[in-house]
């Protein structure tokens, strides 16, 4: 059969499959007559409307650009234009365009179950998910590679991808019994603090954690005590020279599995079944050899370890802590407003932006200081911060933080406030997981008191509570809710395992294919689950055109790359090229390495904080050239400059944050304006009449100064303009040379009075007899208004002595009385309906 060239304009739409059930050419012609069978015939001289147009899904819409991007990746690539022909490529690449398009559909007629239709429920994940793209390459490439792969390099791949036995990858450690001691509990139990004396007692040790910040707290500890220490991590190693017999403090990715020690530490241990990083603790519990292992974490990692132990041999004990102060759920919050943020206070956000207007707020609030810690920021810098915030002898009252706060530091928090439970997880926005409440909650109850040398209250009580009242509910309900055990955890393939992979393809194939190609016919056990990240897939596509061995491609994949800053793309690919070319590494060679930012001054980039996101950025590129300086030291042979530099550059930082995050003297201004409109408010409402208020003025505000007058500025503006009324009126009523007079005086001018004439004293004169007569008017009605009030007086005493009269001779039976109080009745009736007149 023949195959058409297939371009990018547009999904092939011939019903082609590779699987049986597919190839039934009436499940489509359904698709497209389905209406024909029930669509009235029209009448004659009647026109038929138009079919609507067949409806595009968005996934449909994701699925058709995503496709027409790798076709133009793969149709450049240099893996096609080696081994295939054009029409021998378009052949291959029509075998995927077809079984989407039969995918889809099959959906729109309604044959979507899983096991009838999965390639329609793989794209839909991936959608979801957002790996689309990665999943349709490995789909693509799959199908334009299928015919390099004969039966028996089948068989070896797939025994080769056999993943149900990852302890046998440690051979050494198996010879080995060892006694694993697991310390669990809620966070500010007490947990690390036991392994760690177990650590110091023993005569060789290693501990290790999941952050640089713990391992240099660790590494500082033990010089303290007069130990010998060694710190291993990714960025920096520091070897003691006096002596080969020390104890080891690495990040868990860097711990020694080829040295042998007496106890070894493994803190954070529940990140086992972390997507990215959980191949280091696996590695780590099955591959240190150590005769004592102690594991510190949470509760619901008992099980999962109990399991793997199982299959090593090796012997577990479990010691269980509780939390050494209590934690409580506040029952209202802050309601928005930083004015209620107390000292010993830390507010918990999910987002770089949030967390540094949160800071300003709160300093624009209270006055004081705020210090700030999130997941980008240095190690380094962070330290400083805590220290900063546990100080109690400075202004550093507040802290606003990230879930960085959960592990790696020390901190005197007495309430945590969470401003929301949902954060961004690189996807979707979704909800806090339970655990990741509760570690980051548990910080709370460790609160100093702000006096130097003051003891700590008895009631050393940590709280949580939320920022906004909406949120309290569900924080809570999350705090309560029981923690879901850990039932799988997170190994990645072995490097030799992806060189050997990688033999059975042609040169060139791209290294995201073999690691999906890898998880999808690995075989694993029900305790473990193959994970190929995001980023790897990220940097080995970004890669791929650089002429690097498959070696140097996944040790690229495993560099703590920042690939969200501008610029790290370049750069990365620049150091990439380094190890391709075999030259060009020192630093200041290396046009792609920001140096110029140490130059910048703070104060040109405002109170936004861009200049330190600038330096953020300079910081990830000097770690990322560190790492690769310890693996190509004859590459990047620039370390102890970068080691210097990137000193300099956490310096700056330091500076940077210690500055003001607003204009002080403005702020100031504003809220005294503020006090003193308050105060004036405050002043103007008492001993105000409302009701008064409101008969003048109804909307109770005074139109010049917006705020509520009082009864006596209220009455003396009323006469003023009464004043200006009679005024008005009392030039209409003179002659015109009368008011060029009057405004004569009004300017100041002197008058001539002899200057009057006989008509304007005339008219004066009238005047005067009306306003006499109107005032004895007036004198008449409030006589004869005083007269009747002192009538209707006299009557009413009049009254009140009758009735007490008639009440003091009530004396006798029952009908006596009864009728004595009628007459009373009759006699005050009679007293009160008397007309005026009549009693006058």
């Amino acid at each position: 059969m023949s195959f058409r060239r297939v371009g990018p304009p547009g999904l092939c739409r011939r019903a082609l499959s590779t699987t049986p059930h597919l190839g039934r050419k009436s499940i489509y012609k359904k698709e497209y007559n389905v209406g024909e069978n029930f669509m009235p015939k029209p009448k004659p001289g009647e026109e038929r409307k138009p079919k609507p147009s067949r409806t595009v899904t968005t996934l449909e819409k994701a699925v058709e650009e995503a496709y027409i991007q790798i076709f133009m990746e793969l149709k450049m690539s240099s893996l096609v234009n080696q081994h295939f022909r054009r029409r021998e490529f378009d052949r291959r690449i029509h075998r995927v365009n077809a079984a989407i398009e039969d995918c889809f559909l099959l959906n729109k007629n309604r044959i979507g179950l899983r096991h009838h239709n999965p390639l329609y429920h793989r794209l839909l994940q991936a959608h979801n998910e957002a790996r689309l793209v990665n999943d349709m390459r490995h789909l693509a490439l799959s199908s334009i590679l299928q015919d390099f792969v004969t039966p028996q390099m089948w068989a070896s791949m797939v025994k080769l991808t056999d993943f149900t036995t990852p302890y046998d990858w440690y051979p050494a450690t198996r010879t080995m019994h060892r006694t694993v001691h697991m310390h669990v509990g809620p966070t500010n139990s007490g947990k690390t603090y036991h392994a760690l004396k177990a650590l110091e007692s023993a005569k060789t040790g290693v501990y290790s954690g999941p952050l640089r910040l713990l391992a240099v707290e660790v590494y500082e500890r033990m010089l303290s005590k007069g130990r010998p220490c060694a710190l291993v991590t990714g960025e920096e190693v520091r070897l003691p020279k006096d002596t080969d017999q020390y104890y080891v403090s690495s990040t868990v990715e860097m711990i020694p599995l080829n040295q042998r020690f007496d106890v070894a530490v493994i803190d954070e241990i529940q990140m086992i079944s972390d997507k990215s990083r959980g191949f280091g603790w696996v590695s780590a519990v099955l591959g240190v050899q150590a005769k004592e292992v102690h594991l510190c974490g949470e509760e619901r990692t008992v099980e999962l370890i109990r399991k793997i132990l199982a299959t090593t041999g090796d012997e577990l004990i479990v010691h269980r802590y509780s939390r050494l102060t209590p934690l409580k759920t506040a029952e209202v919050a802050l309601g928005g407003s930083m004015n209620r943020v107390e000292k010993g206070d830390a507010l918990v956000a999910f987002s770089r932006k949030t967390l540094i207007s949160q800071r300003i707020d709160i300093e624009k609030a209270t006055g004081r200081r705020c210090a700030i810690v999130y997941g980008t920021m240095p190690p380094e810098v962070r330290r400083q911060q805590a220290e900063l915030f546990n100080r109690p002898d400075n202004d550093y009252d507040y802290i606003v933080a990230s879930d960085a706060i959960g592990m790696g530091l020390n901190l005197a928090i007495k309430r945590v406030i969470f401003q929301k439970v949902e954060k961004f997880d690189g996807g979707a926005m979704r909800q806090l997981y339970s655990h990741e409440i509760k570690q980051i909650a548990g910080r709370a109850g460790r609160y100093r008191t702000s006096l130097p040398g003051a003891t700590a209250p008895q009631d050393n009580c940590g709280w949580v509570t939320s920022l906004y009242v909406e949120n309290l509910k569900p924080l809570k309900k999350l705090l309560e809710a029981p923690v879901e055990p850990i039932t799988k955890a997170y190994v990645d393939a072995p490097v030799s395992i992806v060189e050997r992979f990688a033999s059975f393809y042609p040169p060139g194939t791209p290294l995201s294919f073999l690691l999906l190609q890898i998880q999808s016919l690995a075989r694993l056990s029900p305790l473990y689950d193959l994970n190929v990240g995001h980023e790897q897939l990220r940097i080995a596509n970004m890669l791929q055109d650089i002429p690097l061995s498959t070696a140097d491609r996944m040790t690229f994949c495993y560099i703590p790359a920042s690939l969200r800053f501008f610029g790290a793309a370049e750069t990365l690919r620049a150091m990439a090229k380094v190890v391709a070319s075999g030259q060009g590494g020192e630093l200041l060679e290396m046009p792609e390495v920001p140096l110029e930012y140490l130059n910048d001054d703070g104060g040109d980039y405002g109170p936004d904080m861009d200049y330190q996101a600038r330096l953020e950025q300079l910081h990830a590129v000097l770690n990322q050239y560190i790492w690769l300086s310890y693996r190509y030291t004859s590459l990047f042979p620039s370390q102890k400059l970068a080691l210097h530099v990137r000193h300099l550059v956490a310096e700056r930082m330091m500076e940077t944050l210690k500055g003001d995050t607003y204009d002080k003297a403005a702020n100031l201004r504003e809220r005294q304006e503020k006090r003193e409109l308050t105060r004036r408010q405050w002043q103007n409402s008492q001993g105000r009449d409302v009701k008064q208020r409101k008969r003048f003025f109804p909307d109770g505000k005074d139109p010049e100064l917006g705020m509520p007058r009082t009864r006596e500025e209220v009455e003396a503006e009323l006469e003023a303009r009464i004043e200006e009324e009679a005024m008005e009126l009392e030039k209409e009523r003179l002659s015109p040379e009368a008011e060029r007079e009057l405004a004569a005086m009004d300017l100041g001018e002197p008058i001539q009075w002899d200057e009057w004439d006989d008509e304007a004293e005339d008219e004066v004169a009238k005047v005067k007899e009306v306003e006499l007569e109107e005032e004895e008017e007036d004198k008449a009605e409030d006589r004869q208004n005083k007269e009747k009030e002192t009538v209707r007086s006299d009557d009413d005493d009049d009254a009140d002595t009758a009735a007490d009269k008639l009440l003091n001779d009530l004396e006798g039976d029952g009908e006596e009385i009864e009728k004595k109080m009628e007459e009373l009745r009759d006699e005050a009736k009679r007293i009160r309906e008397a007309p005026l007149r009549s009693r006058r």
